[in-house]
């Protein structure tokens, strides 16, 4: 079976929130200032949308719908985001890559970045799943050179739906937030 993803991403402008740079900058985008992508694993959207939350997103952003799977088991189709290609990953056995991600594009650029996961054990944790957390469906940790680099690490965080709400409304918020795995 195909696995079905949906990303919203929401584009707000740097007026409504603070910049998460360590100096207090603001790093502007040409088109945009902040994206937020979600992805919702195996999940259709008709669920997904039923979520209040979910549709505040959408409301105050855009709704991005017509997104399709590349590949058949979930690894793939994350590293694939992240990465521009599968690293030559072809099923869900966790795997640590070597080579240049979004991050490393990111950061060069002066773009600060977020990763929320769900039940994330956090401290760079590169064991198998825990809880509710699923390894494969994080592909900032499958990237040798965020497990290697602790501030790096520390931008991957746990993640509920409560908590992340609060934290994108009351908080600092980096350039580029990606959440994996929401739970509905």
């Amino acid at each position: 079976m195909m696995m079905m993803m949906m990303m919203m991403m929401g584009m707000v402008t740097c007026g409504m929130w603070p910049d998460d740079d360590d100096d207090g900058s603001v790093t502007h985008g040409v088109y945009f200032d902040r994206i937020f992508m979600m992805v919702f694993a195996n999940t259709p959207f008709s669920r997904a949308f039923q979520d209040p939350n979910f549709k505040a997103f959408a409301t105050n952003g855009m709704l991005l719908t017509n997104y399709h799977a590349q590949y058949h088991t979930s690894q793939p189709n994350y590293i694939t985001m992240i990465c521009g290609n599968n690293m030559n990953v072809d099923d869900d056995t966790p795997v640590d890559i070597m080579g240049t991600s979004l991050i490393d594009l990111l950061e060069d650029a002066g773009v600060t970045w977020k990763a929320y996961q769900e039940s994330y054990p956090g401290k760079c944790w590169t064991g198998g799943d825990y809880q509710s957390y699923t390894r494969t469906h994080n592909p900032f940790i499958s990237m040798v050179r965020v497990q290697r680099n602790l501030t790096r690490c520390a931008k991957i965080v746990n993640a509920t739906i409560p908590t992340m709400a609060s934290t994108l409304i009351w908080t600092r918020v980096p350039s580029h937030n990606s959440h994996f795995t929401v739970p509905i």
